[in-house]
């Protein structure tokens, strides 16, 4: 599932590739990551303030409908047009970050402009479309990155706040929020880190950071600090994790980080080698830092 910057969204059968069925939104685009509930329903947020939901997979025509594509793709129909089975308004003219609790809940967060100023808002809204409670924080700059909620239904919220219009120094913070709406804990990091993603292993949270590029340029080295915070309180950190790799090559990225069942960390980031071309390069780590392959 996804959308596009040209308003549409997109639904294809991911063992097959064929598409499954499209919508046409009236107004605004949907280039932000969606969210799927327990039972397949489509969550997904929109440049004009809404929140769609879609109809998971189950009726009958529509499993017959995929047989057919397996085995005659050539003479099947167009996909359907696909209809929400709601749309909620939410104040807010960004693209909203989306998250699904264990409970089904899900969590949007968006920004508003008041002159100058980003006003966020993070929403919890429940599998029906109504909206259960609203945080507003107390700050006027603020960039949503990313919404992650652990097994238990806690929330945490990566953002980046600045002290000007211009987004001279930004400053990552991380918020840590009841299921309730009650802010736990706010905790702000170096300027010069970048909060890229955050992993839960066995009630554990191991938050991501990464060098952000260099006034002069990209950086020679790949720097990540993994800090790790231990529930219930996830306040005082239990340990952090420093990895620097130095690079034949200048960085472009930090894609994208995992880790598997058995607690090894996976970073796959994007190298520069040369004006035309790109390197992807894939490491393993073991859970003390050490480079495993």
């Amino acid at each position: 599932y996804f959308g596009d910057s040209l308003g549409n969204i997109w639904a294809f059968w991911s063992l097959e590739g064929f598409e499954r069925w499209k919508y046409k939104l009236p107004s605004g685009s949907a280039n932000a990551r969606p969210a799927l509930g327990p039972d397949g329903t489509l969550y997904i947020s929109t440049t004009d303030g809404k929140l769609y939901a879609f109809a998971g997979i189950g009726s009958v025509e529509e499993i017959t409908r995929r047989q057919k594509l397996v085995y005659y793709p050539s003479n099947i129909e167009k996909a359907p047009i696909n209809k929400p089975v709601w749309t909620l308004k939410l104040i807010g003219s960004t693209i909203g970050k989306l998250a699904r609790g264990p409970d089904g809940t899900i969590y949007v967060a968006r920004c508003r402009d008041k002159g100058e100023a980003l006003i966020p808002n993070l929403y919890a809204v429940s599998p029906d479309g109504k909206i259960k409670w609203t945080l507003t924080f107390n700050t006027t700059y603020f960039i949503v990155d990313s919404i992650n909620v652990d097994s238990h239904g806690t929330i945490f919220l990566c953002a980046y706040t600045w002290f000007s219009s211009v987004m001279q120094s930004l400053i990552p913070e991380l918020f840590i929020i009841n299921k309730d709406g009650t802010i736990i804990s706010r905790q702000s990091f170096p300027s010069s880190q970048v909060l890229h993603s955050i992993i839960f292993h066995n009630d554990t949270l191991y938050l991501i950071q990464r060098n952000r590029s260099t006034q002069t340029g990209p950086s020679k080295f790949l720097v990540i600090n993994i800090t790790t915070l231990s529930y219930p309180n996830y306040n005082t950190p239990t340990k952090t994790i420093y990895i620097k790799k130095s690079l034949e090559k200048d960085l472009i990225d930090l894609l994208k980080t995992t880790m598997g069942p058995d607690g090894t960390l996976y970073l796959l980031y994007i190298l520069n080698p040369t004006q035309v071309e790109y390197l992807l390069l894939l490491d393993a780590y073991n859970s003390s830092g050490s480079l495993r392959w």
